[in-house]
């Protein structure tokens, strides 16, 4: 805006015709407005009327009454379309922001489930794990208590040794199933999370 006012006024004060050269400043008003900063904006239109009321002092040649209202429409024209234009700018850009914070909300949120979900996996692996150490535990210390015991009884009555070795193929019988069980939990925990 500034750089266009010199030749304007130079073409008025040297009396020749201005012809469209009012329209880069009308250009450039809007420019300051739509485009500047919001310090930048508020100063175009002191400078603005400034230059008209130098340019009015120094008595244009081809300037009607006419002409001066059509140039006053172009300038609050070029200022409304300039605000217009900033307005939606900033508007789009408030926007864009937030939306941007709510794609990093949702992104958190999401690790935060996966993060929710891996724990709850580990625990009930460990659960799980902690399930098969007690059936493998009690099943191999009963089979190892009912095995000393036939071996105490081998001898002297053979009638509760075969009872002790059916106990003891019953516990490890048992104990296969319950550790398949616990397995197919473990399994089906695996198919879930793929």
């Amino acid at each position: 805006l500034v750089a266009c006012l010199p030749g304007l006024l130079a073409l008025i004060a040297l009396h020749y015709s201005v012809g469209a050269a009012p329209l880069g400043l009308v250009i450039a008003f809007y420019s300051c407005i739509a485009w500047g900063s919001r310090r930048e904006a508020r100063a175009a239109a002191p400078v603005l009327v400034l230059a008209v009321g130098l340019a009015a002092a120094l008595g244009p040649i081809d300037l009607s009454v006419e002409g001066a209202l059509v140039q006053a429409a172009l300038y609050i024209g070029g200022a409304v379309i300039g605000w217009g234009v900033r307005e939606r700018r900033e508007l789009l850009a408030v926007r864009e922001t937030e939306a941007l914070r709510e794609v990093q909300a949702a992104r958190r949120q999401a690790e935060l489930e996966r993060e929710r979900a891996s724990r709850a996996t580990a625990e009930e692996r460990l659960r799980i794990t902690r399930e098969l150490h007690d059936v493998l535990g009690h099943a191999v210390s009963v089979m190892v208590v009912q095995a000393g015991a036939a071996q105490q009884l081998l001898d002297h009555d053979p009638a509760a040794t075969r009872i002790a070795l059916r106990e003891i193929a019953a516990t490890g019988r048992s104990s296969l199933a319950d550790i398949r069980r616990v397995l197919g939990q473990l399994r089906e925990g695996e198919v879930a999370k793929a």
